[in-house]
């Protein structure tokens, strides 16, 4: 017994050819490759912000972990919040502009 709903749809079938069945495959092709462009893209942007806030926290371990040193007794804060005021030094130190006068510029 065949359905009516394949049958009505037979005619419809046929009216597209094989060229419009290989423009439907280019068609899907090139969203497929859009869409692993995208994935990409996005992957690495995610990658890229994980690696810089990896590299924010071994800096500010580096410039945090020798003013820790430096501070007389015991200090109560972690590793994190050493981090974070390493990041905050570096941050303000940046920030404020420090940049060398001897740039090809002569004080007379």
């Amino acid at each position: 017994m065949a359905c009516p709903a394949a049958a009505s749809l037979e005619p419809q079938l046929r009216r597209f050819g094989p060229r419009d069945a290989g423009t439907a495959q280019t068609v899907i092709v090139l969203l497929v490759i859009l869409a692993v462009v995208a994935l990409l893209v996005v992957g690495g942007l995610v990658i890229g912000l994980a690696f810089k806030l990896l590299w924010w926290a071994l800096i500010g371990l580096a410039i945090g972990a020798p003013a820790r040193l430096v501070l007389p007794g015991r200090q109560t804060i972690g590793l994190l919040a050493t981090a974070g005021a390493g990041v905050a030094a570096r941050s303000s130190a940046a920030s404020s502009g420090t940049r060398s006068t001897s740039a090809g510029c002569s004080s007379s």
